[in-house]
């Protein structure tokens, strides 16, 4: 469904600044068919027998594995599959850079892609907040729906009230460095993703220093839902302590969730 997510994101987002050429071992009618259905409007382009995917060294030798791994039966259609993966050309077309997955079921999400031309039309889905001493956090995914294996991203945006500031690592025992942790669930998969950096912050009467932020912090975190779950929630939880120059507020649980739901094309 990868072709339809580059559809509704990149084509009807950024048309007039993307160009979008897809390319697959479907034959010519194959893809026409499934473009009228899909109301496709950019070339799907056809590479029967995977020749060019070929000679490009795209194909992918484990398909066999991968089938078995993810519960089915390897077919002959199976054959001649490539890694899934995005060619990013400049206007002269010259490929700039490239972006590949090992795996033939992930793909990345048309929002993904627009962040990496520069161009991100990053609409943003429902947005959770919750609040606590000091500090306001807000989380939302890149849209309320979802194309399973599609690579998506969460944003998670905490608001430092003024005059205050967050621990990070690292810091001397005894204090609670920030953490952002997403709760584990069968068929979601999150993918590492950095915490902030501080800077270092001295307190009059202690010989440590300690590492902290202040003002606006955002992450991005990209995930994808494996399977076709219908309806799924990715539950957030957000650790820190605030403090100003004087007082150490103890330290605070905020707990998020985003809901999504699954498009069926």
């Amino acid at each position: 469904m990868q072709l339809v997510e580059l559809q509704r994101t990149v084509f009807e987002k950024q048309a007039n600044d993307v160009a979008v050429m897809a390319v697959s071992y479907d034959p010519v009618q194959v893809l026409a068919d499934f473009g009228t259905k899909n109301g496709i409007r950019y070339p799907l382009l056809s590479d029967v027998g995977s020749r060019v995917m070929g000679e490009l060294g795209l194909l992918n030798p484990n398909i066999l594995e991968e089938t078995g791994f993810w519960g089915f039966t390897y077919a002959e259609k199976h054959q001649g599959l490539p890694y899934p993966g995005t060619f990013l050309l400049d206007n002269a077309g010259v490929v700039v850079d490239k972006v590949f997955e090992r795996s033939h079921r992930v793909r990345m999400g048309g929002n993904v892609l627009l962040d990496r031309l520069g161009l991100d039309a990053r609409e943003g889905g429902t947005v959770a907040t919750a609040s606590g001493p000091a500090v306001t956090a807000a989380a939302w995914a890149d849209v309320d729906e979802y194309f399973p294996n599609q690579v998506m991203r969460l944003t998670i945006r905490l608001a430092v009230e003024d005059g205050f500031h967050v621990y990070v690592l690292p810091n001397p025992p005894g204090f609670t460095d920030l953490t952002v942790e997403i709760a584990s669930q069968d068929d979601v998969f999150i993918f590492p993703f950095p915490m902030p950096t501080g800077h270092l912050f001295s307190v009059e009467g202690f010989t440590e220093e300690f590492t902290v932020v202040e003002g606006h912090i955002e992450l991005t975190v990209p995930f994808y839902i494996q399977q076709n779950l219908e309806a799924v929630t990715i539950p957030i939880r957000i650790t820190y302590q605030a403090c100003n120059e004087t007082t150490c507020l103890p330290p605070v649980v905020l707990d998020l969730a985003i809901d999504l739901r699954e498009i069926r094309a």
